[in-house]
């Protein structure tokens, strides 16, 4: 999480130009934090029971959790994640893609969305 608030802040002080996209830049700033939230919530709540291997047979120290953020949803690991991990390339993507394709790509974005919410 220090690594990519440090990338933003060096980015937007040091080559303002990646961040010609301001609302997709916060966008993307929110969804880090978000998702890092999520993720470490789910961490912190599962405690011992949290391995970044997926256990395929039963050990007597077993827990299922289901309070904290697993009251809200089954597997808050990946979906911090999935959201921290869009949020971080979203705005690169867009850039470059701009970059290299210039009008064929302002036309195409015009008409195809992006998939993501909150990213037109």
């Amino acid at each position: 999480m220090s690594f990519a608030m440090l990338e933003h802040l060096t980015e937007a002080l040091l080559f303002p130009e990646l961040k010609e996209y301001w609302f997709v830049s916060y966008v993307g700033l929110v969804m880090v934090i978000i998702g890092e939230v999520i993720r470490k919530l789910a961490v912190v709540t599962a405690g011992r029971s949290f391995t970044h291997v997926i256990r395929i047979h039963y050990e007597d120290q077993h827990k299922l959790i289901t309070h904290g953020v697993y009251r809200l949803m089954r597997h808050p690991g990946y979906s911090g994640f999935l959201i921290w991990a869009v949020g971080t390339q979203t705005r690169y993507e867009e850039f470059f893609l701009r970059q290299f394709f210039g009008r064929e790509y302002e036309e195409y974005a015009q008409k195809v969305h992006s998939g993501l919410p909150f990213i037109e």
